[in-house]
This record gives structure tokens, C-alpha cells and sequence, in this order.
């Protein structure tokens, strides 16, 4: 299959999303939002939002405790203290206690769907949302500014402590403050006193960016693109340092990158897997990692992370794959599910989240496999 085959099957997925959304009936189509702390995994996925055991892959609570099939929760919720913060595709933004599940506080103001993570730092809510803002809500939900693009917004903030950077499907990467006085925010286009109206800088990468970006303790952002393009762009000015490739591109990147050492690890919707180098953009393997498998013509990469030294990936024929930094293969596994989604690291084991009829999420290492969880009935 070529790129335009590839980015077709992503298209009907988003499309499945969104109109699964618009129906009460509906049933889930999108993958699942995971989130991860030492006691609970918090997994969004359908009409709920689960918190569940890690100790024994048990339930702890549920979120509505009633279901309600106008509310679809796919998003990873943000953690920060014994605090949740998770959107839906209700257009509905929720404040929830971490360990009991029970509500704090709801923002309903939005005007279309929250497909990205919300960032969540020192009690501040900035949340991108589908109607072309960000949304900054204070510790009990209030709006303290707003900041709009020219497109959709579905991708998860990060920041350096004193500003925060992210991307839109408008093509641009975005620097703003994470704190602004109120002489800094400006009327909108209705007059209300709430609109940041200029960013501390904007980059233009050529085409929409899909997934989070990634920022190293260096002041680099890394962000890959849908135009088969990935950018290290420096923090203090909005600088590109470097992009890959140089001439061509590769398949779509709808996940993030994951960066181990100096490595950046690149997964494309072709199903390869690019080593570049993080300082200079160079290509540090001559031959890309292929995660195609017998049976299988199309695997799309999935969603990935660190992993001690390694970096970890899931494909969505259900294969979850470890590299080390010389773009070898260092062990795998054969799942039934589905996979798109990131998986989560803790205490040297993985939490997964799938897509399929076994279960919802399972914990496991290289040699074992702890426990799955499948909400209940």
C-alpha cells in the first residue's frame, strides 16, 4: 500500500470516531486514552472513564457511575495529585478525584469535541479542543484565557515550566505562556477580556500535526507531521534546527516520537520505524526497522515509549515490539487485540491498552502476563 492508501485508512477511523459520537447507539471505534499511577491505571474508552487496580486488574471505580450514551471518552485523562482532568466528545471537560472517581468540577463552554489530553500542571487545566482554541481553566474550572488557531486542536500540550508548546492542525507549532497577568489578555472577538491574541512565537511545518510533541530536557521540541515530516525546533525562539528528511518523506506520522539518549525513534504509517540522531537529524540506521508481520500487508505503527534503555512500540496487527538504539530488535509479543494506543511503563512492566473482545487493558513484562481487565457488562 502506498501513503495516500495508508492515510485513507486513518481518515476512515477519525470518521468513524466522530460519527460514533454523534450516535446515542453507537458503539466505540476509537482507541483507548491511558493514563498510568503507581496504585491505578485510568483508562478512557466508550462511555466511561475506568480507574482500575494495579495490584490485581480489579475495577475501582467508573466515570459516570450511570451511563450516559451521549458521552464518549477516548482522550488520556491528565493526572496531577489525587487529581484527574479528562474531556469527551460531548464537548464536556471534567475535573475528577482520582481515587474516588467523584466529580470536582465540569466545563461545558467548548464548542466541539475534546480529541486531545488535556495538560495539567501546578493545578491549571490547558485543554486543545476541535473548535480551534486552547482552553487555560483555573483549580475550580474557571476560564482564565483562551487561545485560537486557525484549524483543529488535537494535540496534547508540553512545557518547560514557563511556557508551554503545541501543535495544530493548522500547520503551526505554538509557544505561549504558562501564566499571563491580566494586562497580557485581551478582549475576543465578542469583548469579553479572555483571548490571548498573540504567541510568544509560531513555526510553520508545511502540513497538520496529529500527535504530541516532545520535549527534551535540552529545549528541543520534537514534532512529526501528517506531510511525513519530523522537526526539532529550539524553545527559545521557534528556530528549526533540523528536519528529517531532507529531500521526500516518509509515511504519515500520526504518534508521537520517542527519544532514548540521543536517539529519536520515528514510526511512520507505513509500518517503519526510522533511528535518527537527536542532536543533528541524521539517519543513524541504513536500514528502518519494518514491523510488518506473515499475515499482515498493512500494520500501521501505533503509539510508543521508553523503555530502560529501549524504546517500545505497539503495531496495530497486535504486535508490541522493543528496539534498542541500534535498531535491533530486542524482544516481542503477539497480542489477539488491536493496538494504537502508547503503552505505559511502571515499576519495569507495561501497562497495555487494546481494542478487541478479550479485554480492555493487560499489565505484563518480556515473561509474563499479570492480569487483563474487560469493564463490566
Amino acid at each position: 500500500m502506498n501513503k495516500k492508501t495508508y492515510i485513507f485508512i486513518f481518515i476512515i477511523i477519525v470518521l468513524a470516531v466522530v460519527l460514533s459520537a454523534c450516535s446515542a447507539a453507537a458503539t466505540a471505534t476509537s482507541w483507548p486514552g491511558l493514563k498510568v499511577s503507581d496504585n491505578l491505571a485510568y483508562v478512557a474508552f466508550g462511555n466511561y472513564l475506568y480507574a482500575v487496580k494495579m495490584a490485581d486488574g480489579t475495577m475501582a471505580w467508573k466515570f459516570p457511575q450511570t451511563e450516559d450514551k451521549t458521552q464518549f471518552f477516548f482522550p488520556a485523562a491528565a493526572l496531577e495529585n489525587n487529581t484527574l482532568v479528562v474531556g469527551n466528545y460531548a464537548n464536556q471537560l471534567y475535573s475528577i478525584d482520582a481515587t474516588t472517581g467523584e466529580q470536582k468540577w465540569v466545563y461545558k463552554d467548548a464548542k466541539d469535541k475534546f480529541f486531545g489530553s488535556p495538560l495539567l500542571i501546578n493545578g491549571i487545566t490547558y485543554a486543545p479542543n476541535a473548535d480551534k482554541h486552547l482552553y487555560t481553566l483555573d483549580s475550580d474550572g474557571k476560564l482564565l484565557w483562551e487561545f485560537k488557531t486557525e484549524k483543529q486542536n488535537w494535540s496534547k500540550p508540553v512545557t518547560d515550566d514557563t511556557n508551554l508548546y503545541f501543535a495544530s492542525m493548522d500547520h503551526f507549532v505554538y509557544a505561549l505562556k504558562l501564566n499571563y497577568t491580566l494586562d497580557e489578555i485581551s478582549a475576543d472577538e465578542f469583548g469579553k477580556r479572555d483571548a490571548i491574541l498573540k504567541p510568544l512565537w509560531k513555526v510553520d511545518l508545511g502540513t497538520a500535526a496529529f500527535s504530541d510533541p516532545v520535549l527534551s530536557s535540552k529545549g528541543v521540541l520534537y514534532v512529526g507531521t501528517l506531510g511525513g515530516k519530523i522537526f526539532a525546533i529550539n524553545t527559545q525562539n521557534g528556530e528549526i534546527l533540523w528536519s528529517y528528511p531532507k529531500t521526500g518523506e516518509l509515511g504519515g506520522i500520526w504518534f508521537s516520537v520517542v527519544l532514548v539518549d540521543d536517539v529519536v525513534f520515528v514510526a511512520d504509517d507505513s509500518g517503519m520505524i526510522h533511528g535518527l540522531s537527536a542532536s543533528t537529524g541524521t539517519e543513524l540506521w541504513s536500514n528502518s526497522y519494518d514491523a510488518s508481520a506473515p499475515n499482515t500487508t498493512a500494520p500501521i505503527i501505533g503509539g510508543g515509549t521508553a523503555l530502560a534503555g529501549n524504546a517500545a512500540f505497539v503495531v496495530t496487527n497486535g504486535k508490541f515490539i522493543v528496539l534498542n538504539t541500534q535498531g535491533s530488535l530486542v524482544w516481542s509479543k503477539d497480542f489477539n487485540e488491536s493496538l494504537y494506543t502508547a503503552p505505559q511503563v511502571i515499576n519495569g512492566r507495561l501497562v497495555l491498552a487494546a481494542v478487541g473482545s478479550d479485554y480492555l487493558l493487560t499489565y505484563f513484562d518480556q515473561n509474563s502476563q499479570f492480569w487483563s481487565f474487560n469493564p463490566p457488562k
